[in-house]
């Protein structure tokens, strides 16, 4: 049986992107997107839920909406999950980060079908993007207990 590791999000973007580049010049934005999830409870009253997930974008996406990542504005996000495994006085340690492979803002033009006007020029192929050097990430995420998460 074929692994698979692949995430598929819609919500609103939390607060503005950060952006930054690595050591090697690729861009990265970072954000968290909000997913609100409601279900019936075994009262059969509605519950709301509102899940957090932090979000990394590297490379062609992470410039391609540079001025439109904006606190409040619908995502919706496709990608894989990168697990970080660390040790701080002999502690082990891991984290889960969401990595965007393919991303779209709804109301605007899909990046995968956007095409510059009148030049014919395809739109670029995040397959042939630069590779990622997950090890290179330049900031820190923290976990649910406050504490930072090396990247």
């Amino acid at each position: 049986m074929k692994n698979m590791n692949s995430f598929f999000l819609q919500g609103r973007i939390a607060q503005n992107a950060e952006y930054t580049t690595t050591d090697s010049g690729m861009p990265v934005a970072k954000f968290s997107v909000a997913v609100n999830r409601d279900w019936l409870n075994k009262d059969g009253e509605w519950v709301k839920n509102v899940s957090f997930f932090p979000i990394v974008i590297f490379g062609h996406y992470a410039n391609k909406y540079k001025d439109r990542y904006l606190k409040g504005k619908e995502i919706i996000l496709e990608g894989h999950l990168k697990q970080r495994v660390w040790e701080t006085n002999g502690e082990r340690h891991s984290a889960t980060t969401l990595a965007v492979d393919w991303l779209t803002l709804p109301g605007e033009k899909s990046a995968d079908s956007e095409k510059k006007e009148g030049s014919g020029e395809n739109p670029v192929d995040p397959a042939e993007s630069i590779p990622i050097d997950y090890d290179n990430v330049p900031f820190e995420f923290v976990n649910a207990d406050g504490e930072e998460i090396p990247f």
